[in-house]
């Protein structure tokens, strides 16, 4: 059995592909498909990554100007 909330999130995306369907008069899947992509686009998610994750991923130039601004974070440290 789904979560209270996950059900009714389910109850309304399906009320709304069924109010596509009509008012596209398209197929359910052609109306689940844009009910998709009207989700996509109104919502953002956002998930949190490890430093590592986000290490893994990084470019060339993101990791020389990484490097340099460590490097720089050091040097101010042994001077004080």
């Amino acid at each position: 059995m789904l979560p209270e909330k996950m059900e009714q999130g389910f109850e309304q995306n399906l009320k709304a592909i069924q109010l596509l369907q009509n008012a596209l008069g398209t197929s359910f899947l052609e109306a689940y498909v844009e009910n998709a992509e009207n989700l996509i686009d109104n919502y953002q998610v956002r998930v949190a990554v490890s430093y590592t994750h986000l290490r893994a991923h990084e470019t060339d130039s993101y990791l020389v100007c990484r490097l340099l601004l460590e490097k720089k974070k050091n040097i101010k440290k042994k001077t004080k």
